[in-house]
């Protein structure tokens, strides 16, 4: 359930002109900020892999460890025979 955030608490007046809005989702009873949930899972970038763990009393936004890359499989080759490569 999406809130655009006018809670009592911290009531928030908007100008006539102003198109942008504070919003809220419901967890667990809780009204939650969209804002400070999406400067957590975007700490790593925008589009980094990870998960929300919902388990606890609030979501927790949970990284995933990066996919490994095609290049992976040359870091354990011989000094020598990474030149060659990379000359490719």
């Amino acid at each position: 359930m999406l809130d655009e955030g006018n809670t009592p608490v911290f009531p928030v007046i908007y100008p006539a002109n102003e198109p942008r809005r504070v919003w809220d989702v419901v967890f667990k009873g809780e009204a939650l900020n969209v804002g400070m949930l999406l400067s957590m899972k975007y700490a790593n970038g925008v589009g980094a892999p990870g998960h929300w763990d919902t388990s606890g009393s609030d979501p927790v936004w949970v990284s995933d460890p990066p996919a490994p890359t095609r290049h992976r499989r040359y870091a354990s080759a011989p000094p020598h025979a990474r030149s060659q490569f990379v000359a490719q």
